[in-house]
């Protein structure tokens, strides 16, 4: 079977998928990844999206989902099950999570319902569950949870439908509703930067400008406040995803995770990693936004910055598609010395053809680069005899 050219980097792996038209498939890098396919999820935001794998995948077990629940912070992923994102996702749909038990919480009726119910979420069942993320602030889920169940219903609605459900409740609310303090409502409201660049261009440019005249709706009715008394609020989000940098200069903390819907200007993304690198969660998004700079930010001290097995398994399932010289180094390191050295043999035996000339030109200099990437190449030259 011929392989897909640079040209075609999207059709294999979206073909027929709700993406194959997006917009953000113009920004493409070809080569930036090892492999065309990794060059178009990149562009569309990777790692920040799901897909969804048959239930019988291998590769990707079933997700433990009543332990993820009850998990804020839990094991990271792109890759899932379908019947556990379904469940996952209306379970995290609920108004309420938890309930108070005598010795724990537990989980709420209507979480414990939802996880039994298996058939594929319809649209308007999505409208729902966007309206409850959207206008309610729920204990027992967080950020990460947030963004997961946003991503697991694309994956299963398409984001059009996300994106008209979210610009209709934002039509719908009044100028106070837009700049209530509601954290985790507004973390779903900034997941919009990533689902328009999911939309074919013509449905992107439908929705954009009724976004912005809610923004300008709210704008004009605000109070003069600096934006450092009004975060957190649908208004700061809309504003961070339609105005990019400068939104993101003035109305955040400086948080890099503030600047991933910022496609023109590298060297900001690049300085602001640089400067707080040490203390932030690597992003392979950040690394197609401002360059192989903020992979090698990244990289320095990376050992203090993953400190957990799943933190490293991430790292490496986030970076590993990344065609650079920076992304090999690293991944010599980890084979070496961390807590997930079969994962890194892995990345060299999967990507072998590609990474043989890259350590090939590594093996020639000196120091300890230099002697991993003899040791490896050795390795995947007898791997290939054998």
């Amino acid at each position: 079977m011929s392989q897909p050219t640079r040209g075609d980097a999207h059709k294999s792996l979206l073909t027929g998928h709700p993406w194959s038209e997006a917009t953000g498939l113009q920004r493409v890098r070809p080569g930036f990844c090892f492999e065309p396919d990794e060059d178009a999820l990149l562009a569309l935001g990777w790692p920040h999206l799901a897909l969804l794998v048959d239930d019988d995948d291998p590769q990707h077990p079933p997700v433990p989902v009543r332990r993820v629940l009850r998990q804020l912070y839990f094991k990271r992923r792109v890759r899932w099950q379908r019947t556990s994102a379904i469940r996952l996702t209306r379970a995290w749909g609920q108004p309420v999570i938890f309930t108070k038990g005598l010795d724990e919480d537990l989980l709420h009726e209507s979480v414990a319902n939802a996880l039994e119910q298996r058939e594929p979420i319809s649209n308007r069942e999505a409208d729902l569950l966007v309206e409850t993320r959207m206008t309610r602030t729920t204990a027992g889920m967080s950020e990460q949870s947030i963004e997961s169940f946003c991503m697991l219903l694309e994956a299963q609605v398409g984001p059009a439908r996300l994106v008209k459900s979210m610009t209709e409740l934002l039509e719908d609310m009044s100028t106070e509703q837009l700049w209530v303090r509601w954290t985790l409502p507004s973390w779903f409201t900034f997941q919009l930067g990533y689902l328009l660049e999911r939309l074919p261009r013509e449905r992107a440019q439908h929705f954009k400008p009724r976004l912005r005249n809610v923004l300008e709706r709210a704008l004009s009715a605000a109070d003069p406040r600096p934006w450092s008394d009004r975060q957190s609020s649908h208004a700061r989000s809309l504003h961070l995803v339609l105005n990019g940098g400068r939104a993101a200069i003035e109305s955040t903390d400086g948080d890099p995770r503030w600047y991933t819907h910022i496609h023109d200007d590298s060297e900001l993304i690049s300085r602001r990693i640089g400067r707080v690198a040490s203390v932030v969660e690597p992003d392979a998004h950040m690394v197609f936004l401002g360059g192989l700079r903020v992979l090698r930010q990244y990289g320095r001290d990376w050992r203090k910055k993953l400190a957990t097995l799943d933190a490293q398994e991430w790292f490496i399932e986030q970076m590993g598609p990344i065609n650079a010289p920076e992304t090999l180094a690293l991944m010599l390191a980890m084979r070496r010395g961390s807590l997930v050295r079969t994962t890194a043999a892995g990345w060299f035996h999967t990507r072998a053809d590609a990474v043989m000339p890259m350590l090939a030109e590594a093996a020639k200099g000196e120091g300890e680069l230099a002697l991993a990437a003899q040791d490896t190449l050795r390795e995947l030259e007898r791997r290939r005899i054998g």
